[in-house]
């Protein structure tokens, strides 16, 4: 879960160094856009990741067959999160024009918002696969590193 968390972290830092030997303006449309990409696929991964709940629940109570449903559940959830976030993706990054910042700026913004964006699936699989995977006794390890690879 550590190495997941600061695998975010790194790769913002990453593209930060990055972006500043790419242009100043690359740089200053980071900070909206990424903030904008954590607010939606936060939301995302906080939908499919809820199955981790019912995964423990099922677990709980010895219902293997329900847990199995419940980690199905989140998995068909980041896969629709998914797609939503690829179709919308484009559409959304149009709002960056409408918030009044330079039009170098905006364009830049757009570009690391919908590229952000298409790529939510894999965090959002990640974080379903990984709550999937936690009652698991089999396979302890598989669900952190999977989640750390998948970042």
């Amino acid at each position: 879960m550590i190495l997941s968390s600061s695998a975010i972290m790194m790769m913002q830092i990453i593209d930060a160094i990055v972006l500043s030997r790419h242009s100043s303006e690359a740089v200053a449309a980071m900070g909206p856009s990424g903030l904008a990409v954590i607010l939606f696929q936060g939301f995302m991964f906080g939908t499919a990741g809820y199955a981790g709940t019912f995964v423990a629940h099922c677990h709980g109570r010895g219902d293997t067959q329900g847990g199995r449903r419940s980690a199905w559940l989140g998995i068909y959830a980041a896969l629709a999160a998914g797609g939503i976030a690829l179709v919308l993706a484009w559409p959304i990054a149009i709002l960056f024009l409408l918030a009044g910042h330079e039009p170098g700026v905006a364009r830049n913004e757009m570009t690391y918002f919908s590229i952000c964006m298409a790529g939510s699936l894999f965090p959002v699989m990640g974080g379903a696969w990984q709550d999937g995977f936690q009652a698991s006794d089999d396979l302890p390890s598989l669900p952190g590193w999977h989640s750390y690879l998948s970042r």
